[in-house]
């Protein structure tokens, strides 16, 4: 069987062989290793250092604005999500190897997987940073 190329070439097709997403797959679960460790370091650096960030009171407690707080709580929530679907992936990381042999299912899911992750990740430092440059220029 052929098939056109994008430039124009005729190339043949071996229809017999089987794609191989195993490096896919790997390249799959080492980001999200990283990502989970991205999540956590965050949560922790955040957390460990929120009062040096940002004033409180003689209580301890945040005095900030509301919308600031709701920043930080909902980079939080970002970095959370973030972790718990990273290792929602890795654990179901040996399924996907198993069930792969009947098909690309597990490859798409696990990238759609994936982005959520990045997404949630991605969030969390978009919120941090700007309630950090809110509280800057306030």
């Amino acid at each position: 069987m052929t098939e056109r190329d994008p430039w124009g070439r005729d190339r043949e097709i071996d229809t017999d062989r089987e794609i191989d997403y195993s490096g896919l797959r790997q390249m799959l679960f080492e980001t999200t290793k990283q990502l989970t460790i991205l999540s956590s370091g965050s949560i922790v650096v955040i957390g460990t250092f929120l009062s040096n960030i940002f004033p409180t009171d003689k209580h301890g407690i945040l005095a900030i604005p509301n919308g600031i707080k709701l920043l930080i709580a909902t980079a939080f929530v970002g970095f959370g999500g973030s972790l718990i679907s990273a290792t929602i992936t890795m654990f179901f990381y040996p399924y996907r190897q198993i069930l792969s042999q009947y098909g690309t299912g597990s490859v798409i899911g696990g990238l759609l997987h994936q982005l959520l992750t990045l997404a949630l990740f991605v969030g969390g430092i978009i919120c941090f940073g700007s309630a950090v440059l809110l509280n800057m220029f306030r």
